[in-house]
């Protein structure tokens, strides 16, 4: 059975976006394991990953548009974009 859950993920925005976060749906239970098992992060709630993006890819020291997430990012992919992996 589906579940739904929401992984963070490298932003897909492209030039300056590179260290910037988005939200990605995880469904399988597989799939939120991988994302775990990566090191990365799976919230409950799109609104949970959202504050979670914004907060992380813009701390204090960040000024202006281009976001700069403080972790690495795994080969292990969501969709198109790698999981995004704190600190």
């Amino acid at each position: 059975m589906p579940v739904s859950r929401w992984a963070i993920v490298q932003h897909s925005g492209g030039l300056g976006f590179e260290m910037g976060l988005e939200e990605a749906a995880v469904t399988t239970v597989s799939e939120i394991a991988g994302v775990e098992q990566a090191g990365g992060r799976v919230f409950e709630t799109y609104s949970e990953a959202s504050d979670y993006c914004m907060t992380e890819q813009y701390p204090p020291s960040v000024i202006g548009l281009y976001p700069r997430a403080p972790g690495s990012f795994s080969s292990r992919m969501v969709g198109n974009r790698r999981v995004y992996i704190p600190l």
